[in-house]
């Protein structure tokens, strides 16, 4: 099946599918990858793991991942559920 991929603002993002809760996803932007809860509130935050932040990341590509997903949040619980539930 089709990877649920969403490309927003530089980004791109990609739910695994075995992935766990809590719903996340992975931000892809230069080097780096960042791990990006999708919280209940509606808010988004680097994953609370000590692998949140991958490769050669730096703090404005971690800015960059944090706006791409809190501006397509309902794109990235979307590509989720169709990983996880569809």
């Amino acid at each position: 099946s089709a990877m649920a991929r969403v490309y927003a603002g530089g980004v791109r993002f990609v739910p695994y599918p075995r992935d766990h809760i809590p719903r996340h996803t992975h931000g892809l932007t230069g080097d780096a990858e960042v791990i990006i809860d999708l919280r209940n509130d509606r808010t988004v935050a680097i994953a609370e793991r000590h692998d949140a932040i991958r490769g050669n990341a730096k703090k404005s590509d971690v800015r960059k991942v944090l706006q791409a997903a809190a501006e397509n949040f309902d794109r990235l619980v979307d590509a989720w559920e169709q990983m996880h539930h569809g």
